[in-house]
């Protein structure tokens, strides 16, 4: 006999409030929050952590084209730092590396790498994280590639060089093929 039963990953989200919380937020009824409005939704959903962490996820999932972030990238982002998440996941390095990597060309400097470390461990001290950037091989621009940051950082298997504005985050997030709508 057939199993007509759909086992869905466990990810600690409270969908029913992001929704809600999302709608509310939305003042235009655009299906798009602004960067003040993602920081308000991050603290009904107890994943506000700091400045930064704001400012670099919402970086890290914004389509340039619009004007913030929809809500299937709220979710993605929520998802990824839900409690019972690890911080270092396939989809949290590329939002990481994609919110701070400003000129969007795969390479971040030693500062940058910084603010992705103190996210990702905050018990790492200077020394530490400069360790791991230098392992990361800079190049002569004392850049690191999203590459060497997602094996040396994140401790994910990476085979070659791979563009992290490629990757499609919704691949990567734990209930990807599940559809929410508002």
């Amino acid at each position: 006999m057939f199993n007509n039963k759909i086992d869905f990953p466990q990810t600690n989200v409270d969908y029913a409030k992001l929704i809600e919380s999302f709608r509310a937020h939305d003042k235009s009824n655009a299906g798009i929050l602004n960067r003040a409005q993602y920081k308000k939704l991050l603290k009904d959903m107890k994943l506000y952590r700091a400045e930064d962490f704001a400012t670099i996820t919402y970086n890290g999932v914004k389509d340039p084209s619009k004007p913030g972030i929809t809500f299937d990238m709220a979710r993605i982002i929520c998802e990824a730092s839900a409690p019972n998440q690890s911080k270092k996941s396939k989809l949290n390095s590329l939002i990481y590396f994609r919110g701070v990597d400003d000129d969007q060309d795969g390479k971040i400097n030693s500062d940058q790498f910084t603010k992705i470390a103190a996210l990702v461990d905050k018990q790492l001290s200077k020394s530490e994280i400069a360790n791991i950037f230098n392992s990361c091989m800079p190049d002569e621009d004392q850049k690191v590639s999203y590459s060497n940051v997602a094996r040396k950082l994140f401790g994910l298997l990476v085979w070659g060089e791979e563009d992290p504005y490629s990757m499609k985050l919704s691949n990567y997030s734990p209930v990807s093929q599940a559809c929410l709508l508002i």
